[in-house]
């Protein structure tokens, strides 16, 4: 029997970006000493110089630069936020989770620090923790889509496969050209034995990403629960040669896909 496979997807595990370097106009002459106006160019500077760092992947010197602008300004949101973010890549995320906080309490709005909580909970199993936060940003914006589909993620880690199919569907509300919200929803009904739901949502998926192995491969385990063995045999075949490798589904296809197994009428 094919294995059941769970997509880490490109929706949900992206990173949201960095904030860009703030830019410093003439409406910010109101500052009142030359010392003042030392210490903003200073905890410019860092912030500005780190998020270089980032982008160019030097996360350690990153840290280290906003790091240097958190202690010249403490309020530095943006800083707690793309330090959090940089921890994170480096999959320090109890770190992560200590700036993103830092950054809620500053402002508790912060959308992009709240989605962070979220996603860096989750990848340390804290799922209860991440759906709170995820249903915190959804309250201050009920069209987050990558909200929903983090949320629908975690009460898939819990088991809770009619929380996550509501959520997959408000994504694929948001966002009808998801490919992976409708992969994911057909994994959750699965779980729940509707397999003909579970076979149409990943054919959704087909039809939007004609190379998307992983709904092969799981339309065919659906297929072959409802006894269609054609169609799986079909299926198993395509996501191998859409470059799926897997001894399980090589064995798999000997033993049940030979064409002496159906019968043609």
């Amino acid at each position: 029997m094919l294995k059941k496979i769970y997509k880490k997807t490109k929706v949900f595990y992206a990173l949201i970006s960095l904030i860009r370097p703030i830019l410093f106009t003439a409406g910010f002459t109101f500052l009142l000493s030359p010392y003042a106006a030392i210490y903003a160019n200073d905890y410019q500077t860092y912030f500005d110089s780190g998020f270089k760092k980032g982008e160019k992947g030097d996360y350690f010197g990153a840290i280290y630069d906003y790091t240097s602008s958190i202690e010249l300004n403490p309020n530095n949101v943006e800083a707690f936020y793309n330090r959090g973010w940089a921890k994170a890549k480096i999959n320090d995320h109890l770190g992560a989770i200590a700036d993103y906080s830092e950054a809620v309490s500053i402002d508790p709005s912060y959308e992009k620090a709240l989605y962070g909580l979220g996603w860096s909970k989750s990848q340390l199993g804290n799922n209860y923790g991440s759906i709170s936060d995820y249903t915190q940003l959804i309250n201050i914006n009920p069209e987050h889509e990558n909200a929903y589909f983090g949320r629908a993620y975690s009460k898939s880690k819990l088991s809770n496969s009619y929380g996550a199919i509501s959520d997959y569907t408000k994504v694929i509300q948001l966002n009808p050209s998801n490919d992976d919200a409708f992969y994911n929803r057909g994994l959750a009904k699965h779980n729940l034995n509707q397999h003909y739901e579970a076979i149409s949502d990943y054919s959704k998926a087909i039809e939007i990403n004609k190379k998307y192995k992983k709904a092969f491969l799981n339309r065919s385990v659906s297929k072959t629960k409802i006894g269609d063995m054609k169609g799986a045999c079909k299926d198993a075949r395509q996501a191998k040669s859409l470059g799926y490798k897997s001894m399980e589904n090589e064995n798999w296809i000997k033993e049940n896909c030979n064409s002496s197994n159906f019968k043609f009428f």
